[in-house]
């Protein structure tokens, strides 16, 4: 009796860690699927217009602090109660995704590279690379336009 107790247990434990490891496959492929946060924005900016311009514009349009100082003295391109945003031209997209991850640990935020695209320079390879590299950093992209 003890030993079918025994084994009652064991078989118990298998069917249990079989579906928990079921359950957990599942939910990473659902979050491995979730995109995130992606928009594009449009802004009253010229395309001569130099990156502060679009970075100050970009913090009107949405609430957020332009130029924000951070302990460590640097600054993030725009601060809100939600993300710490760089804000960099497509070229410069490698830079934008390692600022927008500095700004973020020493901010608390959630981090945001926001490119500014300028269609003369538009790369449609790179702003995948880009959209790419940032989702598997934890990173949102925003593209940014002008008017």
């Amino acid at each position: 009796m003890k030993k079918l107790a025994n084994l009652s247990i064991v078989v118990l434990a298998l069917i249990l860690g079989y579906f928990a490891g079921y359950y957990q496959l599942v939910l990473s492929r659902l979050s491995e699927t979730e995109p995130l946060e992606y928009r594009e924005i449009t802004l009253p900016v010229s395309v001569e217009d130099y990156e502060p311009v679009w970075s100050k514009s970009l913090a009107d349009l949405i609430g957020g602090e332009a130029e924000y100082r951070l302990r460590d003295r640097s600054r993030v391109d725009v601060l809100t109660s939600k993300y710490a945003i760089e804000v960099d031209w497509l070229d410069k997209w490698q830079q934008g995704i390692g600022q927008a991850l500095h700004y973020s640990y020493l901010s608390g935020k959630d981090p945001v590279v926001a490119i500014g695209i300028k269609e003369e320079d538009y790369s449609k390879e790179k702003l995948e690379m880009a959209k790419r590299v940032a989702k598997q950093n934890g990173i949102a992209v925003w593209v940014l336009r002008a008017e």
